[in-house]
Parts: structure tokens; sequence; C-alpha cells
């Protein structure tokens, strides 16, 4: 079978697609490395060169082109997941990352959602028409994202805060009905950057049913970026169990958004060798297999539609 994962984040598509050599992903490298599940997010932000719609449809289109030539599977729903885990093949997800692809529009979250997209992060860093960024942190949820939300939801998505201003974090936990995922930050106890969680958010996101998927961006890791390695995302995984439960810490690589990677954690070939840290740690297997694919499991298999 091979070694099992599932990585909450990838930024691929937007840099450089998944068939490309070099960079921290490829969708062969994957598939030889064993069996599981990548998301991979559409990223587009306003720009003077192109709409963010057009620029998310160039990523989509790229990479169903791609696609065609090295096919696996666009998981879509519950039953297209349980196959792929019971059948230990390996598949991706689409994500639609932050909300200035919908240029305000909200119904066009159906257009995405007919495309294969499953979750949808309600901002980047910036501030846009339906939540703040915490680049920004001025602003939460507006009445397009209060309308967004449940219109997600109720199509069988799953909501990601990453990225989102504090108050768009806390206003989109009390919104959704159903759990709500983090999918690339890290824990803001250990370093205190912006975009990495706070305790009391660890804790919120844990009731709520679910996951945090640890970014492996070194500026994330530790204040001397420089010398992170693998153990720094350990002890970020460990802290995230601590506060919230065995059913919260989750993968969430960033891989091909971030401009660097910590020792050991170069690309998507090193996962295992995250894998033999956490067990050296003293992590029993249930807790490993729930830290490397079963909360993601989890939460998707509670969340996809039928």
């Amino acid at each position: 079978m091979g070694f099992r994962w599932i990585d909450g984040h990838c930024d691929a598509p937007s840099n450089g697609g998944i068939l490309k050599a070099g960079g921290h992903f490829s969708l062969p490298r994957a598939r030889a490395l064993g069996s599981g599940l990548q998301v991979l997010s559409l990223f587009a932000r306003p720009s003077a060169e192109n709409k963010p719609f057009v620029e998310a449809l160039r990523q989509l289109e790229g990479l169903e082109r791609e696609l065609a030539l090295c096919p696996a599977p666009l998981i879509r729903s519950k039953k297209e997941l349980a196959l792929l885990l019971q059948g230990c093949d390996f598949g991706l997800m689409l994500s639609l990352e932050g909300a200035d692809a919908l240029e305000g529009d909200p119904e066009r979250l159906r257009f995405f959602h007919g495309r294969g997209a499953r979750l949808f992060g309600l901002s980047w860093n910036n501030d846009n028409p339906f939540c703040g960024g915490i680049g920004d942190d001025r602003e939460g949820l507006s009445d397009l994202g209060r309308e967004a939300v449940p219109l997600w939801e109720g199509l069988g998505g799953l909501v990601d805060v990453s990225h989102a201003s504090n108050a768009g974090f806390w206003q989109a936990l009390a919104l959704c009905k159903k759990p709500v995922v983090a999918t690339h930050s890290s824990v803001a106890a250990l370093c205190a950057q912006p975009r990495n969680l706070g305790d009391e958010q660890l804790r919120a996101l844990a009731e709520k049913g679910g996951v945090a998927g640890i970014n492996f961006f070194p500026t994330f890791l530790r204040e001397d970026a420089a010398e992170a390695c693998a153990a720094d995302v350990v002890r970020h995984i460990l802290h995230a169990l601590n506060v919230g439960g065995e059913d919260l810490p989750a993968l969430g690589s960033d891989f091909d958004g971030i401009p660097s990677t910590p020792e050991g954690l170069r690309r998507i070939e090193d996962l295992p060798a995250l894998a033999r840290a956490l067990e050296k740690n003293g992590l029993p297997a249930r807790q490993l297999e729930k830290i490397l694919y079963g909360n993601w499991a989890r939460v998707l298999g509670e969340t996809l539609p039928d």
C-alpha cells in the first residue's frame, strides 16, 4: 500500500501546474509515494493584468488539461472519497482560495462547485467583498459573506478560515452549521505570526468538529525561520493535538504556495519522514493515522455531498 496521507492545501495550479518536474509537488511524484488525497487550490487575486475570475478559470482549465494527460480521480462526493480510501488510490480535490474570484457574486460559488471545488477559503490576506483578510484584519463577514457561507454549505462544501481576519474567523464559526476547517495555518503559541491560530481558535475549531492543517512555511514555524526543520512541524502538530485533541491536527503543507520549506520537508517525497518523526515522539498508531489522513477523511466524509 505504501505511504498514506491527505494534505489540505497545495498551490500547484497557480504555480507551474501538477505535472512540472520541479517544485514541491507533482502528481506523478505524489502517486509514486503512496495513496491518499491532495487538495489543490485555485488562487487568484485582483491584478492589473487579469480579472480574478478569469485567472481562476485559467488555472482550472489548465488543471483539466493536465488531468487529461495524466488522469487522477477528482474527488467530489462522499462515495468517491470512500472508494478512493478503500482502494488505496491517490486522488485530488479542488479548493477556491479566497473570494476574489467570485468578483462580488456569491452565485459564482455554484459554478466552482459544479467544476469540482469542495473547499472555499473566505479570504486571502486582503479584505474582499465577502470577508476581511488577516493582512488587513479590519473587517469580518460582509452581507455578501453571510449569504455565501450558507449557500456553500448547502452545496456540500467546507468553509476554510485560513487567511480570514480574526472577526471573520469567529463570525464564520458562529454562522456555519457544519465543521469548519483551517486548511493551512500553524500555531500562534509557538510562533507569534498573524496567520497562525491561537489556542482559543484551535479549541473552537475542535469543538466545531473541524481540523487545523499545519502549514510548513518556516516563517510560520519559528521566529528564526532560517533554522526551521521538520521537528518544528512536529512541535506545531503536537501543540494542536494537546490543545484541541487528537481529532484536530492534520496536514496543510502549503506546498508550491510558500517561497521556502523547512529542512527535512522540502518536497512531497519528504512526508514519510514527518510521519517517522511523529512516531519517534511517542504518538500511538491511532493518533498518527488521524494526523496523516484520518482527520481530513472524517471531516470530508461528514460534509461532502452524497
